[in-house]
């Protein structure tokens, strides 16, 4: 299928180019005018400093799951070559999306021999709106996304052609997958798992890449053992959904920015397209005993989200853990763009259905604009204006003030106020309670602390959100 791509520029090149750039520069734009968030400025201020490879060996570096490793060591070489700015410390991530781009194009062209059916794919992976939040941000989750993206492409690539070459870029994707974010550590037997039973069916079952494998998988128990159990002592893994179900829910949920689209019923279409897409891989599948390419890849995919869902329910029931929800859903996400896309490759043969793909293409086009914040993050709303706040503290006085802040936002505070070099304010400490905290000259608090806080303080400025930035009365 690849070769109906091949050779020459197509007119779908030339719109998946003009889109690249596009959702490239709003990545940008976004990476540089975004106020840094709660999450990113507590990676700042507490490890970028900090030796990589101490993280691996002492456990006791690991008092909370904040440090996303890749992202950190990323982030370190960023402000050591581009400085400390916004944008600077955000580079890796924005980077990590010019891949991400690249792997889903690649990807696609194997797969999808209907132009029409590969600019849907590229346009549900790309122009999601939650997932495009952190490729913009100084965190782990857009970076692992890019590494778990290019697995699958790799995979693709090995199925076609078993080259060392090959295993080496799967097995390095999954390494650099979990090393930006620990949650997807299970992805990693998972793959294996999945590729393992396809060449078994396919009995073109390499014994030395198998070797290699094993071996990989116990490099990586050694490599993650300290910060896991680290992680897993301290209660970090304890942040999840108690049931399969509202996990899945979760995911629809956030899949879609928790918009009530048929007043919410958009999570049960959503989540029946899934299974639909995989039981229509398995019925076209399972009677044919010729397995092609495309076949082999398709397997690869029902198996490895079988496996998935295995591993989730398994350590659940041993370990305790709790299923995935809101951020660490997102390691969902490249199997619902794939199994749609592969949905519709289906549907293609179908007479009346194939014209389904433009519909469902409309709706996502529509679903990013509808619910693309391009001034705040999804997550982190709270601290859309942080930044401007501090700046307009800033102008507002020269002399020695103190301020306190609501929790929420003291890491950013901080961070600004590093950056800026703003000596003259005392930032009061961090405590989740503002009964704890001083009556300082300047307050930044949420619509709640408001009323406990008014007395004692003027409105100086207040944004939709009515996050204030409060001064003390004379």
């Amino acid at each position: 299928m690849a070769s109906l791509y091949k050779h020459k520029i197509t007119w779908v090149d030339i719109i998946l180019g003009v889109l690249a750039i596009s959702l490239f520069a709003l990545c940008v734009y976004r990476a540089y005018n975004l106020s840094f968030t709660h999450d990113e400025s507590s990676t700042y201020l507490h490890f970028r400093r900090s030796p990589i490879l101490k993280f691996l060996t002492h456990s006791s570096m690991w008092g909370n799951a904040n440090n996303h490793l890749l992202n950190t060591l990323l982030m370190q070489g960023s402000i050591d070559v581009f400085g400390s700015s916004d944008l600077s410390l955000r580079f890796p991530n924005i980077i990590s999306f010019g891949f991400y781009m690249y792997a889903i194009v690649k990807l696609g062209k194997n797969l999808f021999k209907n132009p029409f059916v590969l600019l849907f794919f590229f346009i549900i992976c790309c122009a999601n709106p939650y997932a495009f939040d952190f490729f913009s941000l100084c965190r782990g989750y857009g970076l692992s996304m890019c590494f778990q993206m290019l697995a699958f492409s790799f995979v693709f690539d090995y199925l076609k052609n078993p080259s060392n070459k090959n295993l080496a870029s799967i097995l390095l994707s999954l390494f650099f997958m979990a090393f930006a974010l620990f949650s997807t550590l299970l992805l990693i037997p998972v793959f294996l798992g999945a590729l393992l039973s396809v060449l078994l069916l396919k009995n073109k079952l390499d014994r030395k890449h198998f070797f290699i494998a094993t071996g990989f998988l116990l490099f990586c128990t050694i490599v993650f053992y300290v910060p896991v159990t680290a992680l897993s002592g301290n209660g970090e893994f304890n942040f999840g959904e108690a049931t399969f179900v509202e996990s899945m829910q979760n995911f629809a949920s956030y899949f879609f920015y928790n918009k009530p689209y048929l007043g919410n019923g958009i999570s049960i279409v959503f989540l029946s397209l899934i299974i639909i897409s995989g039981g229509l891989l398995i019925f076209k599948n399972i009677s044919k005993r010729q397995i092609d390419l495309q076949i082999s890849y398709e397997w690869f995919m029902v198996g490895s989200l079988s496996l998935l869902i295995i591993g989730l329910i398994l350590s659940k029931l041993i370990l305790g853990t709790l299923y995935p929800m809101e951020r660490k859903t997102l390691l969902l996400f490249p199997y619902a763009y794939i199994l749609l896309g592969l949905l519709l490759n289906v549907l293609e043969e179908v007479p009346y259905l194939k014209y389904s793909k433009f519909l469902i293409c409309s709706f996502f086009v529509f679903h990013f604009f509808d619910a693309h914040q391009i001034e705040k993050t999804r997550e982190w709303w709270y601290d859309y204006e942080t930044k401007k706040i501090i700046q307009i503290i800033q102008k507002d006085t020269s002399n020695d003030v103190s301020l306190s802040v609501n929790w929420l936002f003291h890491p950013t505070a901080s961070r600004y106020l590093e950056l800026y070099n703003m000596n003259n304010v005392s930032l009061d400490k961090y405590t989740k309670s503002i009964a704890d905290l001083e009556r300082s000259d300047y307050f930044i608090c949420i619509g709640s602390d408001y009323k406990k806080l008014k007395k004692d303080y003027n409105v100086h400025y207040e944004n939709q959100s009515s996050i204030r930035l409060l001064k003390k009365k004379d």
